[in-house]
């Protein structure tokens, strides 16, 4: 995939470099590879890396590495992503973690599914980013 970018790239096709570093991008996260995530999206060109999607996979990245505050900054920009779905709980799911992690270095707690339903309890999605298609929300 990585290969496959940079091939993209020197073709200078747009919706193309798009399409397959959000892809590379993914499988990184998938990976727990978010180190390798942002090294990647840093070497990307400036007009590729500020794409929505690609800053929400930054954040992700940032989240895996334990760089919570570049996670709260991405929520505090409100960056709109154009091509999210309803019923999409990617952005919910940061939310959560983001919190999940906060509190478990502050209250030096385990991360387990105690924590984490005390956390959506406590620590309720913004609307602006909630997509999920719930009645429980």
């Amino acid at each position: 995939m990585k290969e496959a970018v940079k091939i993209a790239i020197t073709t200078g096709e747009k919706n193309i470099i798009r399409s397959i570093s959000v892809e590379y991008c993914k499988l990184l996260i998938d990976a727990k590879e978010g180190e390798k995530a942002l090294e990647f999206i840093n070497g990307l060109p400036k007009e590729i890396s500020k794409i929505p999607r690609i800053k929400f996979l930054k954040a992700y990245a940032a989240l895996q590495t334990g760089d919570l505050q570049e996670v709260e900054k991405f929520f505090q920009n409100r960056i709109v992503i154009p091509d999210i779905r309803e019923g999409e709980v990617s952005l919910t799911d940061l939310w959560f973690e983001m919190w999940t992690q906060r509190i478990a270095k502050r209250e030096n707690i385990p991360v387990d599914d105690k924590l984490r339903k005390r956390v959506q309890n406590d620590f309720p999605s913004p609307s602006y980013i909630d997509f999920r298609q719930s009645t429980k929300i």
